[in-house]
C-alpha cells in the first residue's frame, strides 16, 4: 500500500467534527469512504458510507452509497475506451434504492494528442428511467 494515502482525515464542521476513514484496493484505488459527523449540540453522530469498484483501467464502474438519512443509492458506470485505452465516454445510471427512481448521466471526452480535453456532460432522464441521447 502507498504510504502517502491517508487512512483518515479529521476536520471541523459547523457544530463539531467530521472524520473520514478510507480503505484502498491493492492498486491504491479508494475502496470505501466512511464519513462520521459528530454534532456537539445534538450529542450525536451520523454516518455515511460510499464503496467503489473499478475496471482494469482504474475507473469507477460501481458506487454504492448509504446515508445516515436512510437513503441508499447505487450507481453503475459503463466506460468506453479507444484502441489506446483512453477514456471516451462514461454512461452512468444512479438508482435511488428508497424510491426506485433513476438518474442517468453522460460524460464524453475528446483528445488532442495524448492530452484529453473535457468535451461534454449531461444528466437527463425520463419518468421511466430512460436516458435521452443528447449526441
Amino acid at each position: 500500500m502507498n504510504q502517502l494515502l491517508p487512512d483518515s482525515i479529521l476536520y471541523p464542521n459547523d457544530n463539531g467534527y467530521n472524520k473520514d476513514i478510507y480503505t484502498y484496493t491493492d492498486e491504491g484505488w479508494l475502496s470505501s469512504q466512511r464519513s462520521i459527523r459528530w454534532d456537539y449540540s445534538l450529542q450525536a453522530y451520523t454516518e455515511n458510507i460510499i464503496e467503489y469498484d473499478y475496471d482494469a483501467y482504474g475507473n469507477v464502474i460501481l458506487q454504492n452509497s448509504s446515508y445516515a438519512s436512510g437513503e441508499e443509492s447505487s450507481v453503475t458506470y459503463q466506460n468506453t475506451y479507444d484502441d489506446q485505452g483512453r477514456l471516451l465516454r462514461i454512461t452512468g445510471v444512479k438508482r435511488n434504492l428508497h424510491d426506485g427512481t433513476y438518474v442517468h448521466s453522460l460524460y464524453e471526452y475528446e483528445y488532442d494528442g495524448n492530452n484529453y480535453v473535457y468535451n461534454s456532460s449531461d444528466s437527463t432522464f425520463s419518468a421511466e428511467g430512460v436516458l435521452f441521447d443528447i449526441s
